[in-house]
């Protein structure tokens, strides 16, 4: 009688690993490195005639707002004034362009000021935690509401930075109430 045995492959790191497996990664880095050209914009080849150069279509600028280019706000509320600026964020724009808009702020904790939205923000690209300094405006996920932070209440999921108050004073000493919020010209 004979016995026939089927040879194992040996475990651990020392598998060999078959070509196919391989295919995957070498798609994504060559796919990767076909997209670091070095080349900023299109242009048309050499043998082009020049009119076809004249006739492409320039794609539009769009200007956002940076940290160097803020968006100015003001929040009036029983005649006093606050004025801040937002960040170029997704988030911070999403907010400007929903100004002007009255929110009604109430103190929270003895630390922020916060104003429920009545429908949420876009937060691509926002981080899932973040610090909130005395000064900073931001927009608290979980409760879809702006907050302005008078102290310093460290990090926590959910608080996504959109701005900077000028004032942190003038935040801690805000009236509960219905604000106004603009774009300042």
């Amino acid at each position: 009688m004979q016995v026939r045995t089927r040879r194992r492959p040996a475990a651990g790191p020392h598998l060999a690993l078959r070509p196919l497996a391989l295919a995957p990664v070498v798609a994504l880095v060559v796919g990767a490195l076909a997209g670091c050209s070095g080349v900023d914009r299109a242009e048309p080849p050499a043998s082009a005639p020049a009119s076809a150069a004249a006739t492409a279509t320039a794609a539009p600028t769009i200007t956002t707002p940076t940290e160097a280019d803020p968006v100015h706000i003001t929040i009036e509320l029983d005649g006093e004034t606050l004025t801040g600026r937002l960040t170029g964020s997704a988030t911070a724009r999403a907010l400007a362009a929903r100004l002007p808009a009255t929110l009604t702020f109430a103190d929270y904790g003895g630390q922020e000021q916060i104003a429920r939205l009545p429908a949420p923000l876009d937060t691509t690209g926002a981080p899932s935690t973040s610090d909130a300094p005395a000064g900073t405006i931001a927009y608290y996920v979980p409760d879809q509401s702006i907050v302005l932070y008078y102290t310093d209440v460290g990090s926590f999921p959910g608080i996504v930075p959109i701005g900077t108050v000028d004032d942190v004073g003038a935040v801690r000493d805000l009236p509960s109430g219905a604000a106004t919020i603009r774009v300042r010209d």
